[in-house]
C-alpha cells in the first residue's frame, strides 16, 4: 500500500470491456460472464460459487516441488471460510490466487463465474481492485498518514472524488468500530486498532471478496477475539471471507473450516460445517 498515491495518478487502467462494465456507459459489450462477475453479490444463497478452484496449482519457474499443489475448491456467496495448515502447506499462496495476485500453472479458476486465468493483466487488476479486499498479517499502514487518508486509498480505483473518497472511508471505520480515531496518526495506535483500520481499508470499496492472511497473529489475545468478532460480523452482512489462520478461535467461529493438506492430494484434509 505504501507505494498507493493519494492522488489517484497512476491508478491501473482496464481494458475498454471491463471499463464499459465498471461505469455501465461506452460502447464496448463486456461479456454477460463479466457483468456478473463486477454485481455485487446479493444476500439470499446463489447456486453459483463466488469462488471456484478446479484443480489449480502454483509452481514457480525454475521449482521442482509445487508452492501450491492442485485444488479443487468451491466458497459461496456470504460465507465464512478458514484455510487452516502449517507453514509452507500453500495458504498464503491458495489466498494469492483465490485475490488474482497469482496466475495458476495448472487447472482453472472462475470468479463469479467468470473465467480469470486467461485474463490480461489490466482487467485482472480492474476486477481485483472492484471485487476484491485483502487483509494482511500486519497492518502495513501508512505510518505518517491520518487513519482516513489510510482508509481512502482503495476507493482510488473507484474513480470518485476526495469527498465521496472520504465519505466511503468514514463509513468502513464506523462499520468496524473506530470512527473515534479518524484523525489519529496510524502510528499512534495500538496494534489491534491499527489491523482494524487495515480491515476498514479493505472494505471500504465494498468488496465482495474479503482475504484475510493470518490477521491474528501478531496481536495479543483480546485484540485477537476483536478482530474475529469483526470478520464474522461482515460475514453476516453477507460480504465472502476467506482466512488463512493458525487461530482455532477463527476456526471456531467460520462457516466452514479447511485444512490445507500440504501432501499434495488436491484434496483439503477437513471439511467441518457448522
Amino acid at each position: 500500500m505504501a507505494t498507493e498515491s493519494l492522488s489517484g495518478r497512476g491508478a491501473a487502467r482496464p481494458t475498454r470491456a471491463l471499463q464499459a462494465a465498471l461505469s455501465g456507459r461506452g460502447a464496448a459489450r463486456p461479456t454477460r460472464a463479466l457483468e456478473r462477475a463486477l454485481t455485487q453479490p446479493i444476500s439470499r444463497p446463489s447456486a453459483q460459487p463466488l469462488i471456484e478452484l478446479r484443480g489449480a496449482g502454483v509452481t514457480y519457474p525454475g521449482q521442482r516441488s509445487p508452492a501450491l499443489s492442485p485444488v479443487d475448491l468451491a466458497v459461496r456467496h456470504g460465507e465464512l471460510v478458514t484455510l487452516t495448515g502449517p507453514s509452507g502447506s500453500g495458504k498464503s499462496t491458495l489466498l494469492s490466487l483465490v485475490g488474482l495476485l497469482l496466475r495458476p500453472t495448472t487447472g482453472s479458476y472462475l470468479l463469479n463465474g467468470l473465467e480469470v486465468t486467461t485474463l490480461g493483466d489490466r482487467d485482472r487488476t480492474a476486477l481485483r481492485g472492484r471485487m476484491i479486499g485483502r487483509v494482511f498479517q500486519r497492518p502495513q499502514l501508512l505510518a505518517s498518514r491520518s487513519v482516513l487518508d489510510n482508509v481512502m486509498l482503495p476507493v482510488l480505483y473507484a474513480g470518485l472524488r476526495r469527498p465521496q473518497r472520504a465519505n466511503a472511508a468514514a463509513a468502513a471505520l464506523e462499520r468496524v468500530g473506530m470512527a473515534h480515531r479518524t484523525h489519529a496518526l496510524a502510528r499512534e495506535l495500538p496494534a489491534g486498532e491499527q489491523q482494524r483500520v487495515a480491515i476498514a481499508r479493505a472494505i471500504a470499496g465494498n468488496p465482495s471478496l474479503l482475504l484475510c492472511d493470518d490477521p491474528t497473529a501478531s496481536l495479543d489475545d483480546v485484540a485477537a477475539a476483536q478482530v474475529i468478532r469483526l470478520l464474522v460480523s461482515l460475514h453476516k452482512g453477507s460480504t465472502t471471507v476467506l482466512v488463512a489462520t493458525r487461530d482455532q478461535l477463527a476456526a471456531a467461529h467460520s462457516s466452514r473450516s479447511l485444512a490445507v493438506d500440504p501432501g499434495g492430494s488436491g484434496k483439503f484434509a477437513g471439511d467441518f460445517s457448522q
